[in-house]
Order: C-alpha cells, then sequence, then structure tokens
C-alpha cells in the first residue's frame, strides 16, 4: 500500500487526528502524561502557530509518520529574522528504515520551493539522516531571552541543523525568542 503525504494546517486538525498523532509520538517517545494532559498541550502549544503545518503520511488508515513545520522570529543581534522550525519528526518504531522519515522530511523542505521559508533550523539526535538530505550541522550559541534562565542553552538534542546548507546563516549568538522545538 502506498504512502499518502498530506499537509494540514492547524484549522483542520480534529480530535481524531490529533490523538493518532499523540499515539504516534508516544510510541517514539515514550510520555508520562495522560493522554488528554497531552490533548490539551497539543492544542494550547499550536494554536499559538496558526502556520502551523502538520505533516501526517498515512497508510491506509494508519498514521505511520508525522512532523510539524511552523515560523519563528528568531533575533540576531539587533536584526530579528523569520525562520522556518521543523520539530516532531517521528515514524511508526515498527515502519521506520523504509524511507516515511525521508519522504516526510522532504515534505517539510519542500515548503521552501514553495517560498514559505528560507531556511529551517531544527535539533536531532540522528543528523546522519538530515545530512543526506542536504541539512548541515551548525555551531553557534543559541539563547532564549524569554526563558528563567536566557543564557542556558534551549536545546536538548545534541546537534543543531539547518536546511538547506547552502543558506547563509548568521554568524553569532542567536535567540530563539521562545522554547526550543
Amino acid at each position: 500500500m502506498a504512502i499518502d503525504i498530506q499537509r494540514i494546517t492547524v484549522n483542520d486538525l480534529d480530535k481524531p487526528l490529533i490523538l493518532q498523532i499523540l499515539k504516534l509520538q508516544n510510541s517514539v517517545w515514550p510520555a508520562d502524561k495522560n493522554i488528554d494532559h497531552q490533548y490539551e498541550t497539543y492544542i494550547h502549544i499550536n494554536t499559538a502557530r496558526p502556520d502551523l503545518n502538520a505533516l501526517t503520511a498515512h497508510e491506509g488508515t494508519t498514521l505511520v509518520g508525522y512532523a510539524e513545520a511552523f515560523s519563528r522570529v528568531i533575533s540576531y543581534g539587533e536584526e530579528q529574522h523569520q525562520i522556518g522550525c521543523l520539530a516532531d519528526v517521528c515514524v511508526l518504531p515498527q515502519r521506520q528504515g523504509q524511507g516515511i522519515g525521508k519522504a516526510i522530511v522532504n515534505a517539510a523542505f519542500n515548503l521552501i520551493e514553495t517560498g514559505e521559508f528560507q531556511v529551517f533550523l531544527f535539533q536531532t539526535g540522528v543528523p546522519e539522516f538530515y545530512l543526506k538530505l542536504g541539512a548541515v550541522l551548525i555551531d553557534h550559541q543559541f539563547i532564549n531571552t524569554k526563558a528563567a534562565q536566557p543564557e542556558k542553552n534551549p536545546w536538548w538534542d545534541q546537534h543543531v541543523m539547518i536546511y538547506p546548507a547552502s543558506f547563509n546563516w548568521f554568524d553569532g549568538v542567536v535567540d530563539l525568542n521562545g522554547e526550543a522545538f
């Protein structure tokens, strides 16, 4: 059966699909919170992202992959720049290694081709996967001036990357202006 990749806006996400997304995420990153709490958190976070692109990969009625693409204004010195953010890329564990992750990430990266973003910024524990897709590791200091400890590195994964590798990334301290994603 073929994999169907769809781009869904935040306004078109319904509760059954969100529950499927949460179930998929829990299969990849087990959570201690109950599903009702996770649902409320998902709604809270993503309604604050009116430009959210939920990228879903379905095989029939089964959700086998998911990723999010949205914009964020970051600061570099006195300048502000709108960038694309890639987050929550996941594939059903028993379907990993079958090209689903590549297809869904490429669908997100294609938003650059349509002119919606110039660059994607993201963190990952599997940089080799993204290097094959044309991303590059960056080694910059990131801060979050909206946090209680603004100078603390806001990322939780070890590797921070951008796509495309050809983008002329900023040199110096970058303020995420919010929590990592």
